[in-house]
């Protein structure tokens, strides 16, 4: 399973509440996000096999412009790190958000 890949930034690093994360392709997955003052991350919920290819990655907050992108989604092979387990990647590995009013307040 992999680590925890970021794959959302805010304009202003900041807390999104009702973050979502959804990648359609090989298998639909529905990542599961957490926000903290820095930005917000999502990962690849440990229950669902990683499957290698590409993907459509929508991400969406209230309050901002949903968007979507490709990304490919790798196993490494053969396991590398210090402990020999699986890495798995997600490129690109970051979304930006912009707030659904431009900006402006």
């Amino acid at each position: 399973m992999p680590d925890s890949f970021e794959v959302v930034i805010t304009q202003a690093r900041m807390m999104l509440n009702g973050l979502q994360a959804i990648l359609t392709g090989p298998v639909n997955v529905t990542m599961a996000c957490d926000s903290g003052h820095l930005g917000a991350g999502c990962w690849w919920p440990t229950t669902v096999e990683v499957v290698p290819g590409t993907y459509s990655l929508q991400v969406s907050a209230p309050g901002y412009v949903t968007t979507t992108v490709q990304v490919v989604v790798a196993v490494d092979a053969p396991p590398t790190g210090a402990c020999g387990c699986p890495g798995d990647t997600i490129k690109p590995s970051t979304v930006s958000l912009s707030p659904a009013d431009g900006g402006v307040d």
